[in-house]
């Protein structure tokens, strides 16, 4: 696929997520998240508030139909933003940071979502196995 290639994001970027659908892709910085269709036309640009929190995107997901974007931090916040009119959909403030973000199909009840939320069962290790590798620029 050779859409999304030769794109300088300007920042180091920290996460990526492709759509299903793969035309939409959006990406994390430590200023923004970022989302481009795969023609590059930027579609979306939500500021990020770690300057005054220290909060950090921890985890991106889609919504299956691409409409909309998932945003976990390392503050335990959620938001949920329409790509299409940028608005917050939805916010969650759970206890510690968001390890694994995806969506669940709809009918889960509250009851299973409390259930999965209130358990750690879910704990992202990869740090400990993945080191962060320095890549030479080349001229």
């Amino acid at each position: 696929m050779d859409c999304f290639q030769d794109k300088s994001a300007g920042h180091k970027v920290t996460h990526v997520a492709l759509s299903i659908k793969q035309d939409l892709i959006a990406y994390s910085t430590v200023r923004e998240v970022l989302v481009y269709n795969n023609d590059w036309m930027k579609l979306a640009s939500y500021k990020s508030q770690s300057f005054l929190t220290n909060e950090t995107v921890c985890r991106l997901a889609w919504r299956p139909d691409g409409r909309a974007l998932a945003i976990g931090y390392s503050s335990g916040k959620v938001l949920v933003k329409n790509v299409e009119t940028h608005e917050t959909i939805a916010e969650l403030d759970l206890e510690s940071k968001i390890d694994l973000l995806d969506w669940a199909p709809s009918y889960w009840t509250q009851a299973d979502m409390d259930y999965f939320t209130s358990q750690r069962i879910f704990q992202d290790k990869t740090e400990s196995y993945i080191q962060e590798v320095e890549l030479s620029k080349s001229s």
